[in-house]
């Protein structure tokens, strides 16, 4: 039940930061040099086509059962990315198979999150389906309790019609990893 609230909240927080929507341009802000204290973002390649999140945060906590969360979305855009993984340590230079279903949860790729449950491209615990990520950085989060973490991440998502997308150059930052 903890993780389940850990997950909706972390949530609820990128969502909610997320002002509106444009339809017309998916990679409006290309802001990843966010300069502000506590900003993060993610960026990679699907299918060779840049992919910009301007906003990212990360928790990862080590009590309980080794929980993280990693979500990214745009300021005034459509698009959501989401890591859940639980049952293991968060260590600096490990790297994590996306599409393992014994620890990783949640993991996909959401290019218009008005429609939730349609046009996923998702890391799976498949033949089709290769992911890793590695975790480049990390730092505790005073008092807060759980680390904030950077990382590199590639692989072969699927789509809900089985195509593959190939995603690489991937990059999670989040400035509290610092």
């Amino acid at each position: 039940m903890k993780n389940i609230v850990f997950f909706i909240l972390t949530i609820f927080i990128i969502l909610s930061s997320a002002c509106s929507k444009d339809d017309n341009n998916i990679n409006n802000n290309n802001n990843n040099g966010n300069t502000k204290k506590d900003t993060g973002y993610i960026t990679f390649k699907l299918d060779g086509r840049e992919v910009n999140l301007d906003l990212a945060a990360t928790a990862w906590s080590d009590s309980t059962y080794g929980t993280a969360s990693i979500a990214g979305t745009q300021i005034n855009g459509p698009e959501l990315f989401q890591i859940v993984i639980e049952g293991v340590e968060c260590n600096v230079g490990q790297s994590y198979n996306l599409g393992d279903e014994k620890t990783v949860k949640i993991a996909y790729y959401l290019p218009d999150k008005s429609m939730p449950f349609t046009n996923i491209i998702a890391f799976r615990p498949d033949k089709l389906s290769t992911s890793s990520m590695k975790v480049t950085k990390r730092k505790i989060v005073p008092v807060k309790g759980y680390f904030a973490i950077s990382a590199t991440f590639s692989g072969v998502g699927l789509d809900e019609n089985e195509k593959t997308h190939q995603i690489t150059d991937g990059f999670i930052y989040d400035s509290r990893s610092e």
